[in-house]
């Protein structure tokens, strides 16, 4: 995958949640998990590791791909 918008929306399916669920389970908007996956955020590297630990991607897949 290209960008990482595009990795942090594949965490997010592969957990099977919503974009709703997601940011409930981080603790941050459904706003900011649209502007993540959209490239024009990034989220912080405490969000990051939560992230990967919810989808079970290492954070450095998420952050640099494979």
């Amino acid at each position: 995958m290209k960008n990482k918008g595009a990795r942090l929306k594949v965490a997010r399916t592969m957990a099977s949640m919503t974009q709703t669920q997601w940011a409930k389970a981080i603790g941050v908007t459904k706003q900011t998990v649209c502007n993540w996956e959209q490239g024009e955020t990034e989220p912080r590297l405490t969000k990051l590791a939560l992230i990967a630990k919810l989808s079970g991607m290492p954070a450095e897949q998420l952050l640099h791909g494979e």
